[in-house]
């Protein structure tokens, strides 16, 4: 239903679809920074995913070819690997807190 929806207000209005794309790509890139900030693996994927069409769309060639590389790479890699990231050890993280903070380049020079 949304899906017609959205189909033919699309058709109707050229500015409906721009804001409409607009909404779905900036809905996309929260849920992976979302991904990054939390350590959560399997979402991190899943947004990777989402986002490669939007290389593409765009003429951002080396993203979309690097991208659909890293994310064949991503399924094969090896048990041991795979479970570590799925505990969230595939982000830096700079405290313990259950969500990344960035840190001032001073307190990076000290």
């Amino acid at each position: 239903m949304l899906n017609e929806f959205v189909a033919q207000r699309s058709e109707e209005n050229v500015n409906f679809k721009f804001w409409w794309n607009y909404m779905e790509m900036l809905s996309v890139l929260l849920m992976f920074t979302r991904a990054q900030g939390k350590g959560i693996w399997d979402l991190c994927l899943h947004s990777f995913r989402h986002i490669l069409p939007y290389f593409f769309r765009y003429d951002h060639l080396n993203y979309a070819r690097w991208g659909s590389v890293h994310i064949a790479e991503m399924e094969q890699l090896p048990k041991e690997f795979l479970e570590e990231f799925k505990t969230g050890n595939f982000v830096v993280k700079w405290n313990e807190s259950k969500f990344n903070r960035s840190v001032p380049i001073t307190a990076l020079n000290s």
